[in-house]
């Protein structure tokens, strides 16, 4: 009788106590198998960001709380961060993406001292050739002085 009531409670303990915390596991359907995720921003507005690594840079991917897929926002050669806020001479900006993009010169060849530049987060084609851009920093450390940055959430 000890053997059967044991395993009664085995199986009851399994399912109220860890039912309930995979209840609260985010479920997402990743575009392609061998999706390199670095790191997912919770963003103030309800929505995840996704940082996907590339071979030839970073993807950023946006996901609402209702959804299981994952949507392209945008590409970026190099990203360094999403800005909660930034308090820019009085003007306030929302939701700032950093990021670097490879820059060419008119007859060939490119700029290795990339420059970092400011887009909004969920612009689709964060480039200065197609005058996207907000801003730019000279470097992350000036950028921290006068922006409140989204900490990744712990994979």
């Amino acid at each position: 009788m000890r053997i059967p009531l044991t395993l009664f409670l085995i199986l009851i303990w399994t399912f109220l106590i860890l039912a309930p915390l995979n209840a609260y596991a985010e479920e997402v359907d990743y575009p392609y198998a061998d999706f390199q995720l670095q790191d997912i921003y919770q963003i103030d507005d309800g929505k995840a960001v996704y940082i996907e690594q590339t071979g030839w840079g970073h993807t950023i991917w946006g996901k609402d709380k209702s959804s299981r897929e994952l949507n392209k926002i945008s590409h970026v050669w190099f990203f360094y961060g999403i800005a909660k806020e930034c308090d820019d001479f009085g003007k306030i900006l929302k939701n700032v993406l950093f990021a670097s993009q490879k820059e060419y010169y008119m007859w060939g060849g490119i700029d290795e001292n990339f420059t970092i530049r400011m887009y909004h987060l969920y612009e689709p084609h964060p480039h200065f050739t197609y005058h996207t851009d907000i801003g730019m920093v000279p470097d992350m450390k000036e950028a921290k002085a006068w922006c409140t940055f989204y900490e990744p959430i712990d994979l």
